[in-house]
Protein backbone atom coordinates (compact mmCIF):
# COMPACT_ATOMS: atom_id res chain seq x y z
CA UNK A 1 0.00 0.00 0.00
CA UNK A 2 1.42 3.33 -0.82
CA UNK A 3 1.41 5.85 2.00
CA UNK A 4 0.24 9.52 1.46
CA UNK A 5 2.66 12.14 2.23
CA UNK A 6 0.43 15.08 4.36
CA UNK A 7 1.77 18.40 3.80
CA UNK A 8 3.45 20.66 6.58
CA UNK A 9 1.53 21.54 8.80
CA UNK A 10 3.76 24.86 7.98
CA UNK A 11 2.29 25.24 4.65
CA UNK A 12 -1.49 25.31 6.21
CA UNK A 13 -1.18 27.14 9.44
CA UNK A 14 0.72 30.82 9.21
CA UNK A 15 4.25 30.85 9.92
CA UNK A 16 3.99 32.70 13.33
CA UNK A 17 2.22 29.81 14.38
CA UNK A 18 5.07 27.61 14.36
CA UNK A 19 7.12 29.75 16.29
CA UNK A 20 8.55 28.23 19.79
CA UNK A 21 6.90 30.04 22.60
CA UNK A 22 9.60 31.61 24.73
CA UNK A 23 8.50 30.95 28.47
CA UNK A 24 9.24 34.11 30.37
CA UNK A 25 9.82 34.70 33.88
CA UNK A 26 7.54 33.61 36.55
CA UNK A 27 5.31 36.63 37.99
CA UNK A 28 6.69 38.46 40.90
CA UNK A 29 5.39 37.21 43.89
CA UNK A 30 2.85 39.18 45.93
CA UNK A 31 4.56 41.56 48.21
CA UNK A 32 3.83 41.03 52.14
CA UNK A 33 1.31 42.82 53.97
CA UNK A 34 2.50 44.57 57.12
CA UNK A 35 1.05 44.14 60.01
CA UNK A 36 -2.67 44.92 60.40
CA UNK A 37 -3.34 44.51 57.55
CA UNK A 38 -5.94 42.19 56.40
CA UNK A 39 -5.34 38.44 55.89
CA UNK A 40 -6.10 35.20 55.22
CA UNK A 41 -3.01 33.02 56.06
CA UNK A 42 0.29 33.09 57.40
CA UNK A 43 2.62 33.04 54.64
CA UNK A 44 0.86 36.50 53.27
CA UNK A 45 1.93 38.39 56.38
CA UNK A 46 5.55 40.51 56.80
CA UNK A 47 5.66 38.88 60.50
CA UNK A 48 4.46 35.39 59.42
CA UNK A 49 1.38 35.49 61.92
CA UNK A 50 -2.10 36.50 60.58
CA UNK A 51 -4.82 36.40 63.26
CA UNK A 52 -8.50 37.29 63.41
CA UNK A 53 -7.87 38.14 59.81
CA UNK A 54 -5.31 40.57 60.38
CA UNK A 55 -1.61 40.37 60.32
CA UNK A 56 -0.15 41.04 63.55
CA UNK A 57 3.44 41.64 64.91
CA UNK A 58 5.50 38.41 66.27
CA UNK A 59 8.47 39.02 67.68
CA UNK A 60 8.50 36.52 70.63
CA UNK A 61 7.34 33.37 71.87
CA UNK A 62 8.14 33.13 74.88
CA UNK A 63 10.39 35.81 78.12
CA UNK A 64 13.23 34.05 76.59
CA UNK A 65 13.40 35.53 73.02
CA UNK A 66 13.28 39.28 74.22
CA UNK A 67 16.31 40.65 75.96
CA UNK A 68 17.07 41.78 79.32
CA UNK A 69 14.01 42.51 81.92
CA UNK A 70 11.52 42.55 78.77
CA UNK A 71 8.84 40.03 78.31
CA UNK A 72 6.67 38.87 75.74
CA UNK A 73 3.34 40.13 76.21
CA UNK A 74 1.03 37.73 73.90
CA UNK A 75 -2.19 38.82 72.28
CA UNK A 76 -4.44 37.20 69.47
CA UNK A 77 -5.32 40.88 68.77
CA UNK A 78 -2.35 43.03 68.72
CA UNK A 79 0.15 40.40 68.22
CA UNK A 80 3.44 39.30 70.04
CA UNK A 81 5.94 42.08 71.34
CA UNK A 82 8.52 42.11 74.08
CA UNK A 83 7.72 44.95 76.07
CA UNK A 84 8.12 45.73 80.23
CA UNK A 85 7.16 43.15 82.56
CA UNK A 86 3.74 44.07 84.11
CA UNK A 87 3.79 46.26 86.98
CA UNK A 88 1.52 46.30 90.28
CA UNK A 89 -1.98 47.11 88.88
CA UNK A 90 -1.42 46.54 85.34
CA UNK A 91 -3.30 43.27 83.48
CA UNK A 92 -1.20 40.39 83.13
CA UNK A 93 -4.19 38.30 81.55
CA UNK A 94 -7.38 39.38 79.90
CA UNK A 95 -10.39 37.59 78.18
CA UNK A 96 -13.58 38.66 76.51
CA UNK A 97 -16.56 36.81 75.24
CA UNK A 98 -15.57 37.57 71.69
CA UNK A 99 -12.45 35.35 72.00
CA UNK A 100 -9.59 38.25 72.85
CA UNK A 101 -6.90 36.75 74.75
CA UNK A 102 -3.94 38.73 76.08
CA UNK A 103 -1.04 37.47 78.56
CA UNK A 104 2.02 39.06 79.84
CA UNK A 105 4.57 38.07 82.97
CA UNK A 106 4.50 40.26 86.25
CA UNK A 107 7.19 41.90 87.26
CA UNK A 108 9.73 40.09 89.95
CA UNK A 109 7.88 39.72 93.22
CA UNK A 110 4.30 39.69 92.04
CA UNK A 111 1.84 37.43 90.71
CA UNK A 112 -1.40 37.17 88.26
CA UNK A 113 -4.15 37.35 90.19
CA UNK A 114 -7.79 36.84 88.98
CA UNK A 115 -10.74 38.68 91.20
CA UNK A 116 -13.11 36.30 89.94
CA UNK A 117 -15.45 38.73 88.45
CA UNK A 118 -18.07 37.23 85.96
CA UNK A 119 -18.98 38.50 82.91
CA UNK A 120 -18.80 39.13 79.54
CA UNK A 121 -14.92 40.71 79.75
CA UNK A 122 -12.53 39.55 82.91
CA UNK A 123 -9.04 40.75 83.55
CA UNK A 124 -6.24 39.25 86.22
CA UNK A 125 -4.10 41.80 87.91
CA UNK A 126 -0.51 41.84 89.47
CA UNK A 127 -0.15 42.26 92.86
CA UNK A 128 2.46 41.26 96.00
CA UNK A 129 1.14 37.72 97.39
CA UNK A 130 1.05 40.04 100.90
CA UNK A 131 -0.15 43.16 102.09
CA UNK A 132 -2.78 45.59 101.68
CA UNK A 133 -4.61 45.68 98.50
CA UNK A 134 -4.68 48.79 96.63
CA UNK A 135 -7.93 50.37 94.47
CA UNK A 136 -8.90 47.85 91.62
CA UNK A 137 -6.42 44.97 92.90
CA UNK A 138 -8.14 41.74 93.78
CA UNK A 139 -9.41 41.31 97.65
CA UNK A 140 -10.52 38.40 100.22
CA UNK A 141 -10.74 37.41 103.83
CA UNK A 142 -7.09 36.51 103.40
CA UNK A 143 -5.99 39.45 101.38
CA UNK A 144 -7.48 42.74 102.66
CA UNK A 145 -8.15 46.18 101.34
CA UNK A 146 -5.93 49.10 102.44
CA UNK A 147 -7.75 52.03 104.57
CA UNK A 148 -10.90 53.44 103.16
CA UNK A 149 -11.59 50.97 101.05
CA UNK A 150 -13.86 48.31 100.66
CA UNK A 151 -13.41 44.83 99.28
CA UNK A 152 -16.26 43.88 96.19
CA UNK A 153 -13.72 41.19 94.76
CA UNK A 154 -11.53 43.62 94.10
CA UNK A 155 -11.08 47.24 96.36
CA UNK A 156 -12.90 49.95 95.48
CA UNK A 157 -12.85 53.38 97.27
CA UNK A 158 -15.12 55.15 99.75
CA UNK A 159 -16.13 58.36 99.73
CA UNK A 160 -13.40 60.77 99.11
CA UNK A 161 -10.96 58.71 97.90
CA UNK A 162 -8.79 59.77 94.92
CA UNK A 163 -10.40 57.97 91.59
CA UNK A 164 -9.50 57.87 87.76
CA UNK A 165 -13.48 56.75 86.95
CA UNK A 166 -16.43 55.54 88.37
CA UNK A 167 -14.91 51.99 88.55
CA UNK A 168 -12.44 53.17 91.21
CA UNK A 169 -15.48 53.61 93.10
CA UNK A 170 -17.66 51.63 95.49
CA UNK A 171 -20.38 54.11 95.02
CA UNK A 172 -20.14 54.11 91.39
CA UNK A 173 -19.36 57.50 90.49
CA UNK A 174 -16.14 59.38 90.53
CA UNK A 175 -16.48 63.34 90.43
CA UNK A 176 -14.60 65.10 87.70
CA UNK A 177 -14.66 68.60 89.89
CA UNK A 178 -13.23 66.89 93.17
CA UNK A 179 -11.72 63.34 91.18
CA UNK A 180 -12.72 61.95 94.60
CA UNK A 181 -15.28 59.24 95.36
CA UNK A 182 -18.40 60.40 96.07
CA UNK A 183 -21.69 59.74 97.46
CA UNK A 184 -24.64 57.91 94.73
CA UNK A 185 -27.54 57.28 97.20
CA UNK A 186 -30.06 57.96 94.65
CA UNK A 187 -31.09 58.30 90.98
CA UNK A 188 -31.63 61.73 89.54
CA UNK A 189 -32.41 65.16 91.13
CA UNK A 190 -35.55 65.63 92.62
CA UNK A 191 -36.57 61.72 93.25
CA UNK A 192 -38.23 60.80 96.22
CA UNK A 193 -35.59 58.37 98.19
CA UNK A 194 -38.28 58.24 101.53
CA UNK A 195 -40.28 60.02 103.95
CA UNK A 196 -38.87 64.04 103.86
CA UNK A 197 -35.74 62.73 101.71
CA UNK A 198 -35.34 63.89 97.88
CA UNK A 199 -32.81 63.25 95.67
CA UNK A 200 -30.29 65.90 95.42
CA UNK A 201 -26.71 67.19 93.46
CA UNK A 202 -24.54 67.43 96.69
CA UNK A 203 -21.10 67.17 97.28
CA UNK A 204 -20.22 66.63 93.84
CA UNK A 205 -22.53 63.69 94.05
CA UNK A 206 -26.39 62.33 94.54
CA UNK A 207 -27.72 62.43 98.15
CA UNK A 208 -30.94 61.95 99.93
CA UNK A 209 -31.66 65.07 101.76
CA UNK A 210 -34.35 67.25 103.66
CA UNK A 211 -35.79 69.98 101.73
CA UNK A 212 -34.41 72.94 102.54
CA UNK A 213 -36.14 75.67 104.55
CA UNK A 214 -36.63 79.28 104.20
CA UNK A 215 -33.51 81.35 104.63
CA UNK A 216 -31.44 78.49 104.37
CA UNK A 217 -28.46 78.11 101.95
CA UNK A 218 -29.91 75.52 98.83
CA UNK A 219 -27.03 76.65 95.89
CA UNK A 220 -23.63 76.68 96.73
CA UNK A 221 -20.52 78.62 95.23
CA UNK A 222 -17.72 76.20 95.35
CA UNK A 223 -16.59 74.04 92.50
CA UNK A 224 -18.98 71.59 92.46
CA UNK A 225 -22.30 74.10 92.56
CA UNK A 226 -24.61 72.34 94.25
CA UNK A 227 -28.73 73.07 93.82
CA UNK A 228 -30.85 71.67 96.97
CA UNK A 229 -34.81 72.32 96.42
CA UNK A 230 -36.61 74.72 99.14
CA UNK A 231 -39.25 73.35 101.59
CA UNK A 232 -41.56 76.19 100.05
CA UNK A 233 -41.55 74.81 96.28
CA UNK A 234 -40.12 77.89 95.02
CA UNK A 235 -36.67 78.12 93.54
CA UNK A 236 -33.76 79.09 94.97
CA UNK A 237 -32.95 82.36 95.53
CA UNK A 238 -30.86 84.37 93.52
CA UNK A 239 -28.95 84.93 97.12
CA UNK A 240 -28.19 81.48 97.24
CA UNK A 241 -30.75 80.54 99.76
CA UNK A 242 -34.59 79.64 100.22
CA UNK A 243 -36.66 82.20 100.19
Amino acid sequence: MRRLRLPSICVVVAAAACTPQVQGPPPPPSPLLEDFQECTTNAQCASDACSRRRCVPNDCDVDDDCAGDSVCAKSNLLGNVCADAAARGDECFTWDDTGDRSTRTCAVGLECVDPGIVGFAGASICVPPSGPRLVREPCDEDHPCGDSLSCDGVCLGDVGVACRDFADCDSRLCSETSGACVANECGGAGELCAEDLFCMNAECGRKCLPLVGAGDVCRTEDACGDVLFCASGDVCGVDGTCP
